[in-house]
């Protein structure tokens, strides 16, 4: 459950495993894609770290990549900025009214994958056994 003073609809899960490169959409598509930092994630948005300053509300373009799941050329918009001491942190929103490819079966299935893996790879390192304890069903030698 997300606390009373959250402003996200949906949970976000650690997005540090993620590879993701952005660029400012525009007309003209100059420029080419830099890497940013992602600090959570979910299929809706994300949270990522970023040494340009962008403006509330500029979309952005987004190719995002965990493990073999890959979802290209993601529209996002900025809807949070905040200056930190070495760059900005942002929240993006997805906005699959974009266009055709944003309100795709392929898209969604890409970011829904993206997203389970890393729910997965949440359960997966809270439910590990800590160091030295044992099952109740273990036997000791």
């Amino acid at each position: 459950m997300l606390s009373s003073n959250e402003r996200r609809q949906y949970q976000r899960l650690n997005g540090s495993t993620i590879q993701c490169e952005v660029k400012r959409k525009s007309l003209f598509r100059l420029g080419g894609y830099k890497k940013i930092e992602v600090v959570d994630f979910n299929r809706f948005g994300a949270r990522v770290l970023h040494s340009e300053r962008f403006r509330i509300g500029e979309e952005l373009l987004i190719n995002i990549s965990r493990q073999s799941s890959n979802a290209r050329e993601v529209v996002g918009f900025v809807c949070h900025a905040e200056e930190l001491d070495d760059g900005y942190s942002y929240g993006v929103q997805f906005d699959f009214s974009a266009n055709k490819h944003m309100r795709s079966a392929e898209l969604e299935e890409s970011l829904s994958r993206i997203e389970e893996t890393l729910e997965a790879g949440t359960l997966a390192s809270t439910s590990k056994p800590q160091a030295g304890t044992q099952s109740p069903h273990s036997e000791t030698p």
